[in-house]
């Protein structure tokens, strides 16, 4: 039974197959993920967050400063983009 499973499902080449799934599965979540991604600023913290990430300020009190330096990493990698859409 796991010989005809292995056949049916991984055909001749197996490691091609599994390859071929995983890059199917990553190009549909990251398909998805860029489909509903928000573009613009949400409400809550959101405008302070992309603002400090901006201008490497604090935030608010606690200041989140991984996520700030996080932020503007990535800001920095995508600058002619709108730092709201990078940031997300």
């Amino acid at each position: 039974m796991r010989l005809l499973n292995k056949r049916l499902f991984l055909g001749a080449n197996g490691e091609r197959a599994d390859r071929s799934i995983a890059i199917a599965l990553f190009l549909l979540v990251f398909g998805v993920y860029g489909a509903t991604l928000c573009r613009t600023l949400y409400t809550g913290d959101d405008g302070d967050f992309i603002t400090a990430m901006s201008t490497f300020g604090v935030a608010h009190p606690t200041g989140y400063p991984l996520f700030t330096l996080l932020g503007r990493l990535f800001i920095n990698v995508l600058p002619f983009s709108n730092p709201a859409l990078t940031s997300t």
